[in-house]
């Protein structure tokens, strides 16, 4: 195919020399009309300086001026008009040339065409280069190109871009320039293109998008327009496309890492916030009880007779606050081996309902002074295989947990089935409700949400906690968000 398109070109362009360069100076392209005039090869002309091939040595001052002109300021008096130079050939012979330039916008800058015919040939046969010599260049360019009409829509493409986007020779390349875009890029590239069309953005401007390739693949291009209305002969656009799909898949990886940067950090810092809650959390949950003991004890250790009297409720106090010290340093010792992966279960039969009874009467007391009332439900069912005194730890901290944020005067619900084959606790109240956009951290450690703060104090461990122990025993503990009014959590343990 691209020995049919060469041959195509040097038919096209006969005795005419098309020669491409950088605005260094430096030959990208050398026709078959170049070589002929010339007497240079393709091979020993790309990539020298064009003043050494064909520049007579007395014009190479003006030649750099020129370059240096076009290379601060884009433009050139003498693109786009016709003029007479002096040449030389590869034997070093000296003679006139009829000149035309014009730029070529590619991806990395501008490329000059120059357009050349010995001055001495039948000018009524030698036309000043137009549609033919853009077309032959189009079609030998390495540079992927899209000629597409003043509405958009696809007239070529030339061989490079043909090889890029996987089509076969003898595809149909013609049509709306549109359906080959993603469609979530259509609307932008297309802006683009009025843009270029408008004038309020300049061609060099590049555009990402992506189209789909022959194979099935979208491929990501950058683009550069190039407005070709003027161009005599020629009633179109034309787009200089790379590929920058490895470009952007790195982009996308670089994007990803970046934000899984981001959200690690904020992830530390929150955390590091929530250690910080924590201890002070901690601190008051270890002072208060220790507080209530400390002067109880002083108390009891006074000559006030009337202290002797009410021996018995200083007693209880001691024993309530050690209780809850007792607790507390216990869920902190069994959270602790959760985090390190090293607690273990004892398996024994036990009983679901006695456990919840249990943990009712422990937390009672602190109910009574609230005047929150209990509904516990009495089914009857089969025993799980599990650790009773971890299943008491968790059912404790969802029932303490309920009371602590139920609203005074209400009732905590307790209700339990069996299925057969897994039991499923419900744990309710009514009070504050939890925020959507906490909900799902109310099971992170030391987390505590700006209502649960207000209502109670407390660690931030205490679901985790609970959650870790019904994970252990292969169940779920999971917060009901359809509920409203208050708070509900779901415990599933299976039999096993």
């Amino acid at each position: 195919m691209t020995d049919r398109v060469h041959e195509h070109g040097r038919v096209r362009t006969g005795r005419l020399a098309a020669v491409v360069a950088d605005t260094a100076g430096v030959v990208r392209q050398w026709s078959d009309g170049a070589e002929r005039l010339f007497g240079y090869t393709s091979a020993d002309a790309v990539g020298r300086s064009i003043a050494d091939l064909i520049i007579p040595e007395p014009l190479w001052d003006l030649h750099e001026a020129g370059l240096r002109r076009l290379a601060r300021d884009g433009t050139s008096p003498r693109l786009g008009g016709t003029y007479t130079m002096p040449a030389r050939d590869a034997a070093n012979r000296y003679f006139p040339v009829d000149l035309t330039l014009f730029p070529i916008p590619v991806p990395d800058g501008t490329w000059i065409v120059g357009v050349m015919r010995p001055t001495t040939d039948d000018t009524s046969t030698s036309t000043t280069p137009t549609q033919d010599v853009v077309l032959s260049i189009f079609e030998r360019a390495p540079e992927a190109i899209t000629i597409l009409d003043p509405l958009g829509r696809q007239i070529n493409v030339n061989a490079a871009g043909a090889a890029m986007m996987g089509y076969n020779e003898g595809d149909q390349h013609a049509g709306d320039g549109h359906a080959f875009i993603h469609p979530d890029d259509r609307d932008r590239t297309a802006r683009h293109m009025a843009d270029v069309v408008a004038g309020t953005i300049a061609p060099s401007t590049p555009c990402r998008y992506r189209v789909l390739a022959g194979d099935g693949r979208w491929v990501w291009l950058e683009t550069l327009m190039a407005d070709l209305i003027d161009v005599p002969g020629i009633n179109a656009y034309a787009a200089f496309s790379r590929d920058v799909t490895q470009d952007e898949a790195r982009r996308t990886e670089l994007e990803a890492a970046r934000r899984s940067a981001e959200e690690a950090g904020e992830r530390l810092h929150r955390l590091a916030s929530e250690r910080l809650t924590f201890a002070a959390s901690i601190s008051h949950e270890l002072l208060t009880p220790l507080t209530s003991i400390s002067s109880a004890v002083e108390s009891l250790l006074s000559d006030d007779s009337a202290v002797t009297e009410d021996r018995s409720d200083y007693l209880r106090l001691i024993g309530r606050n050690t209780g809850r010290l007792t607790r507390l340093v216990e869920d902190l010792l069994v959270f602790s081996r959760l985090e390190a992966g090293t607690l273990t279960l004892s398996t024994e039969p036990v009983d679901v309902l006695q456990v919840l009874r249990d943990a009712v009467d422990t937390v009672r007391s602190a109910a009574d002074r609230r005047s929150i009332t209990f509904d516990l439900t009495d089914d009857q069912g089969p025993p799980v295989l599990g650790d009773e005194d971890r299943m008491r730890q968790l059912v404790e901290n969802l029932i303490d947990n309920a009371v602590k944020y139920a609203d005074a005067s209400t009732k905590v619900t307790v209700r339990a089935s069996c299925d057969g084959h897994a039991w499923s606790v419900v744990v309710e109240n009514r009070g504050p409700q939890i925020e959507a956009e906490d909900a799902d951290q109310i099971f992170e450690p030391f987390f505590r949400s700006p209502i649960a703060g207000q209502a109670a104090p407390g660690t931030g461990l205490g679901l985790p906690l609970a959650r870790g122990i019904a994970e252990l025993h292969g169940g779920t503990l999971t917060y009901d968000a359809t509920y409203t009014g208050g708070a509900r959590f779901v415990l599933m343990i299976p039999r096993g």
